[in-house]
């Protein structure tokens, strides 16, 4: 190979590496906030269907006692 080519190899590979890492932390850090908004998400909606399944047994026992 030409110096000239082994040069630009080099740079390219000096220029890659940085945009590499920064792209792996971009990709990790939207990960973990989709990570947290999904955890955060399905505890909020394992309380709004514990929330209408209760109201839902209290209203047959209700509907049960007025019969």
């Amino acid at each position: 190979m030409k110096p000239i080519k082994i040069i630009k190899t080099v740079l390219r590979a000096l220029v890659a590496v940085p945009c590499a890492i920064f792209l792996w932390v971009v990709y990790f850090t939207v990960g973990m906030f989709e990570a947290l908004i999904s955890g955060v998400l399905q505890i909020v909606w394992g309380i709004v269907l514990f929330g209408f399944s209760l109201v839902c047994i209290i209203g047959v026992f209700v509907w049960i006692l007025t019969l």
